[in-house]
């Protein structure tokens, strides 16, 4: 059903998903992991900041936390990443796009789908990381304390 349709059907109230509220209210995932294989950060158009942690185990993600700095959207769009990745390779988690996480969201009003981009930039952030790490592992001694 297209957000017109559903936004009409609902008397111009827009209501959101199940899976939406569940994902909003109680995230999965949420917090900082210690001592993580890689981190990535992203800044989006509005001003909320995502940050995504890692750990990866023989090219595949094995565990994925999130930390969002927003709106209930991008704490609902960060937790349903984080639940999509864990198990996928990092070539496979390169691949999940903003509509997937909105999709899995039972969709996003319009003015809130960047919260679905920002945690995919997160992602892709924290996957760039991971890969500049195990070409040059020494420059992570002298970054992080």
């Amino acid at each position: 059903m297209s957000e017109q349709a559903h936004h009409e059907e609902t008397g111009g109230r827009l209501v959101l998903s199940d899976a939406f509220m569940e994902h909003a209210l109680t995230p999965r995932n949420l917090g900082v992991l210690p001592e993580p294989a890689a981190m990535g950060q992203a800044k989006g158009t509005c001003g909320d900041l995502m940050e995504m942690y890692l750990r990866v185990e023989d090219g595949a993600v094995v565990t994925a936390r999130f930390l969002p700095h927003g709106c209930m959207h991008t704490v609902a769009c960060g937790s349903v990443l984080t639940g999509q990745l864990e198990g996928l390779t990092l070539e496979q988690a390169l691949s999940i796009t903003p509509d997937q996480v909105e999709e899995d969201l039972g969709g996003l009003p319009r003015e809130h789908r960047h919260c679905a981009a920002l945690a995919v930039a997160a992602l892709r952030a924290a996957v760039r990381e991971h890969y500049q790490d195990r070409r040059s592992p020494w420059k992570r001694l002298y970054q992080r304390d």
